[in-house]
């Protein structure tokens, strides 16, 4: 069978066009989403093809390593200086350029692994820009949408993203329970009933009622404020008790309680929040 034969009858993958299609289609709302939040960007780790690269480059490393004992063993490498020289260099450098190859690939394999998982809200922030929930299966890269999975599933081993949102536990309690339900039980509802309106829906029509996740500033300033709220209301309960209480031995001992109570939302604090949190108690 020729080359042309075999050709027509191997599958040819995806199209140009289609992938050309999925980046028009993804453009207007997904890309401009992670330009403006790079923590929302998805990529796949290819898993099971980078064994695969790194083995071949290997075999091609051993096949210059062969040529190069055998021109070393050689009895005779012709009496010109010149191209005896330019032959070893060509060998060696041939396996040199090989290596370099494979320990670059090995990097880029290192970083695929170890690259941050993907958080679900993320993932599902993810499906949403790229229309999966509505209808949408085309990923960005022209592959099939499945790839991703439906939004409220597992994430994919696959999947990994370029930064990861360093939240502490205060940031993360507050995305957890206080932002994301208020982004699903007041922010959803209001969009899907203001995208029914004629003008805004025309505006806006490669949006849909799904929001967001929350950018991971604006997630770190409400942290803040939260944690100015409870000092400022740690320290007025503190004083407000010990100016009640009239027992000197009482009040010795609401003293030690509330140091016990001070240093308990410590626990819960980044290092870049404790300096607020000891300024306002001081």
């Amino acid at each position: 069978m020729t080359d042309i034969e075999m050709s027509k009858t191997k599958p040819q993958g995806i199209s140009a066009f289609r992938r050309i299609k999925a980046l028009r289609y993804h453009q207007p709302l997904l890309f401009d989403h992670i330009a403006m939040r790079p923590q929302s960007g998805v990529y796949l780790r290819f898993n099971k093809e980078w064994p695969k690269v790194v083995a071949a480059i290997e075999g091609e490393v051993y096949h210059r390593i062969e040529d190069l004992d055998e021109f070393i063993l050689e009895d005779s490498h012709g009496e010109d200086e010149g191209t005896a020289r330019a032959d070893l260099w060509r060998l060696v450098k041939s396996l040199a350029d090989g290596m370099i190859y494979h320990s670059k690939a090995v990097k880029a394999w290192q970083v695929a692994a170890l690259a941050p998982s993907v958080p679900d809200r993320t993932m599902d922030d993810y499906r949403i820009n790229s229309g999966f929930t509505c209808g949408n299966d085309l990923a960005a890269n022209g592959q099939s949408s499945t790839m991703y999975g439906m939004k409220g599933t597992g994430v994919p081993d696959a999947c990994a993203t370029i930064c990861h949102a360093d939240f502490d536990r205060l940031e993360q309690f507050v995305e957890d329970w206080i932002m994301q339900p208020f982004l699903d039980f007041v922010s959803k509802p209001f969009r899907s009933v203001l995208l029914k309106l004629p003008a805004v829906r025309r505006k806006f029509r490669h949006q849909s009622a799904e929001v967001s996740v929350v950018d991971a500033n604006t997630i770190a300033a409400c942290a803040r404020l939260f944690m100015v709220m409870v000092a400022v209301l740690c320290a007025a309960a503190a004083i407000f008790t010990l100016n009640c209480v009239k027992n000197r031995q009482m009040r010795i001992v609401l003293m030690g309680l509330f140091a016990l109570a001070f240093s308990m939302p410590v626990q819960f604090l980044s290092p870049r929040s404790l300096p607020m949190h000891t300024l306002i108690l001081s």
